[in-house]
C-alpha cells in the first residue's frame, strides 16, 4: 500500500525481475522502488510453510494488522459486559444466601421469643 492508499502486489521469483500489479493488473516496467510502498506485506515460501507455534496468529497480524484494533475493542467490551454480568449474578446469589440466613435467624429468634413468652421468662 503506498502513501496514497493505493494497493500494490509485487511478485518475484528468485533470479527474475519483480512483477508489479495494481488492482490485479500487471504493470510492466514499473519499478518496485518507484511504487514507494508504505507498509509492504511480504510472504515467501519459508514464511508460508512455517507451522510453528503461533504461526497462524502472526500471519493474521501481518495480513490484517491495524484492521483488528476495532474488532479487539469490541471483543474487550463484550468480555467486560460478561464479567460484569457474572459479578452481578454472584452478588445476587450472595444476597439471596444472606437473606435465607437472616430469615432462618429471624425464625429462630421468634421461636425462642415465643418459647420464653409461654414460660413466663
Amino acid at each position: 500500500i503506498d502513501r496514497r492508499g493505493q494497493p500494490y502486489q509485487i511478485r518475484r521469483i528468485l533470479g527474475e525481475r519483480p512483477d508489479v500489479y495494481v488492482n490485479g493488473q500487471l504493470q510492466p516496467g514499473v519499478s518496485v522502488r518507484e511504487t514507494v510502498l508504505h507498509q509492504p506485506i511480504y510472504f515467501g515460501q519459508k514464511d508460508l510453510s512455517s507451522t510453528g507455534a503461533g504461526f497462524e496468529k502472526d500471519l493474521i497480524e501481518k495480513l490484517l494488522g491495524e484492521a483488528l484494533v476495532p474488532v479487539r475493542q469490541k471483543i474487550e467490551q463484550a468480555r467486560q459486559r460478561v464479567v460484569d454480568a457474572i459479578n452481578q449474578i454472584k452478588r445476587l446469589t450472595r444476597a439471596a444466601t444472606q437473606k435465607q440466613e437472616w430469615l432462618q435467624k429471624k425464625q429462630d429468634a421468634e421461636f425462642k421469643l415465643k418459647f420464653y413468652q409461654q414460660h413466663g421468662v
